[in-house]
């Protein structure tokens, strides 16, 4: 008995279409399938009131595209990455929000850890950084105060 496809097309003609077809795909898009788009090494030191910031996440978050992130040393510094294995961070305009604040695990008994960094550089962060191609070093001096908020006028 032979098999006769949807189109009444046989098995290996089947087949052969479909190789046919995978193959001008990837001719297409490239064998490489690295679909990264351009990126900048970022690395620098985070400090807070002067001393270096230790465990603190960096991220940036480019106007479009995928946001890179990196984890302070106990000098402060850090270095940003795209995905694993890829250093860097898209080429362009971020926002920076960096944040010390780690969620506990009840179960692995593991603490919360608590945000030393204001808002206005995290959760509220206006802070932006541009990325450029090649080396990109860029430090953060924050200042643990609070801004105030300007005096009523009247």
């Amino acid at each position: 008995m032979r098999f006769t496809g949807y189109f009444g097309w046989e098995g290996a003609t089947v087949r052969t279409s479909l190789l046919i077809a995978w193959g001008l795909a990837l001719s297409l898009t490239g064998c490489s399938g690295d679909d990264t788009p351009p990126l900048g090494t970022v690395k620098g030191v985070v400090k807070l009131d002067g001393a270096p910031l230790a465990d603190a996440t960096v991220t940036f978050v480019p106007q479009t595209g995928r946001a890179s992130a990196g984890v302070t040393k106990s000098d402060g510094s850090y270095e940003l990455e795209y995905l694993a294995g890829k250093k860097g961070a898209i080429t362009g305009t971020h926002t920076v929000r960096i944040s010390t604040y780690r969620g506990g695990d009840p179960d692995a008994k593991v603490p919360e850890t608590p945000e030393k960094v204001p808002r206005k550089y995290n959760a509220q962060s206006k802070v932006t950084k541009d990325v450029a191609a090649g080396p990109n070093e860029i430090n953060f001096d924050l200042d643990s105060k609070e801004e105030k908020a300007a005096p009523a006028k009247g």
